[in-house]
């Protein structure tokens, strides 16, 4: 890294190639590169059909996002070098039509690959075609750029999770690609369902386990052309760049917030001394801007490995993360909430499943009872059952602590210019939970659930209500068990003893 440029120097007149371009990463990214470089040549983002929708009517969407507004706003004209690439890393030669092909494979200096499907449950045979055959596409894809500098893989911290110690290196794995594309190439959907586990073996989902393995189809190609892996741990929402609070995302542990902030589900189950590793978005796509320019500059012939994390740095862990989430979500509470929110955190598996089900079960085949009379279209039992499942698929990462080794991370750090710092800035030891935590709660209720600021000073008076009734629901639900428990007589005198407890209250207030 002794290349004196600067970034913005470097990227000056350069092209990009983006894929993963609409996923959540991959907008703030190009967001980034047109707000920061005014001299990027042009920007291609490989984006497929869907559904109805075409390519370029999918770029269009992207730029409509929330998230370009600022750009929007003062350099509107930057757009233009955003350029559509129809195709998709599925398919052969990614499905870029021969004339893209042959412009893109003088043009193209520095490419991003950020696509991926980042389901935990995703089946094992489409995990394999997108994480991992996608991966070797986007290699096959490179080999034939003329000009390209820089390979930027975007990884996963917990590609090795299933080691507790992750250095930045590339790990063994027990299959080589074409051996686990031969294995898994003849199985129907069943067979694959029932050997999955065997398969991945040590990796809790096919997302980790095909994750590894696309790490060792950019490292085989490393003395080719330069390549470097990013690895970011459970990405949430932006800490200031270029709004605090900017998620569109459900993944990871935002799906559970969410419900808990409608109040429709409260029971965790994790370790709450473990420390979680949580990483802004932006400051994932700030070092993936920073790794971009150091493998481009530093040309080495080996793969250089970023584990993009904050747990060795700025720890936080999980008991703090639900507390302090629990406060925002009663600051700023939602407009429509089921009932009040509320946070229980367990480590014992029994009093979890006890707490499910008093908290979640039963009381959604109520109110789903009551709703046949009441002709409500809402239904909370499959509600539930999504959360459930969503709650056991992170339940691996919620029980266990990982160590991640930073020495490049912070390596890059150092590299940078003060300028570049400031402006690309990802030294996590300046994230402060607590305030990052409260803007990534408003940007829950702004950006996935579309409500705006100025309805809180209502959504809290209402919240009020919403209190008030869960003390009297659950006042009244220890009366009526008491009364079963030990007796009508019992029951009576415990409640005599209670208004005359508040009896006194007021006379002493008075």
């Amino acid at each position: 890294m002794d290349d004196p440029k600067t970034i913005e120097t470097y990227f000056r007149a350069k092209s990009i190639f983006i894929t993963g371009a609409t996923g959540f990463v991959g907008k703030i990214l190009i967001e980034k590169l047109l707000r920061s470089f005014d001299e990027i040549e042009t920007i291609y983002v490989l984006i497929r059909k869907k559904d109805k929708e075409t390519p370029t009517k999918r770029l269009q969407k992207l730029i409509d996002c929330s998230l370009f507004n600022i750009l929007k706003t003062e350099r509107p004209q930057t757009l233009q070098k955003l350029k559509v690439i129809p195709g998709d890393i599925t398919e052969a030669k990614l499905g870029i039509s021969e004339s893209d092909m042959i412009l893109l494979r003088n043009k193209v200096n520095v490419v991003f690959h950020a696509a991926a499907t980042v389901r935990f449950d995703e089946d094992l045979k489409i995990a394999i075609e997108i994480n991992l055959l996608g991966t070797q596409k986007v290699v096959e894809f490179c080999k034939q750029l003329e000009n390209l500098e820089a390979l930027v893989h975007v990884s996963t911290a917990y590609s090795n999770c299933n080691r507790s110690e992750v250095e930045e290196k590339i790990y063994p794995v027990p299959y080589t690609v074409d051996k686990i594309v031969q294995s898994t190439y003849w199985m129907n959907e069943e067979l694959i369902a029932e050997h999955t586990a065997q398969i991945i073996g040590s990796w809790p989902n096919t997302y980790t386990f095909t994750k590894a393995l696309a790490e060792h189809v950019v490292s085989e190609v490393s003395s080719e052309f330069p390549v470097s892996i990013v690895r970011p741990s459970i990405i949430l929402s932006t800490v200031t760049d270029p709004v605090p609070g900017w998620i569109e995302s459900w993944n990871g542990p935002t799906g559970i917030v969410s419900a808990a902030s409608k109040g429709v589900y409260n029971s965790f189950f994790c370790h709450r001394w473990a420390v979680v590793d949580m990483i802004p978005a932006d400051i994932v796509v700030n070092v993936l801007i920073c790794a971009a320019w150091a493998t481009a500059t530093k040309k080495s012939k080996d793969t250089t490995i970023y584990n993009c994390c904050t747990g060795a740095q700025n720890p936080l862990k999980w008991g703090d993360f639900i507390s302090q989430c629990l406060v925002h979500v009663r600051r700023n509470p939602s407009e429509r909430v089921f009932w009040y929110p509320k946070a229980h955190a367990y480590s014992n598996r029994f009093l979890y499943n006890l707490g499910c089900f008093f908290r979640h079960v039963f009381p959604a085949y109520l109110m789903d009872s009551m709703s046949l009379f009441l002709k409500s279209k809402i239904k909370l039992v499959p509600i539930q059952k999504r959360l459930s499942k969503a709650s056991k698929a992170v339940e691996y990462f919620t029980t266990r602590e990982w160590h991640f080794k930073n020495e490049n991370f912070i390596k890059l750090n150092k590299a940078l210019t003060p300028e570049d710092r400031k402006r690309f800035c990802f030294d996590v030891r300046t994230i402060e939970w607590s305030s990052y935590l409260e803007n990534y709660v408003l940007g829950i209720r702004k950006h996935i659930f579309g409500e705006s600021d100025c309805t809180i000073p209502k959504a809290r008076q209402m919240l009020i209500w919403y209190k008030w009734a869960h003390r009297v629901t659950r006042f009244a639900l220890v009366i009526f068990i008491l009364k079963i428990g030990i007796g009508k007589n019992a029951a009576n005198f415990i409640l005599d003893v209670v208004n005359k407890c508040l009896l006194l209250r007021e006379e002493l207030v008075y």
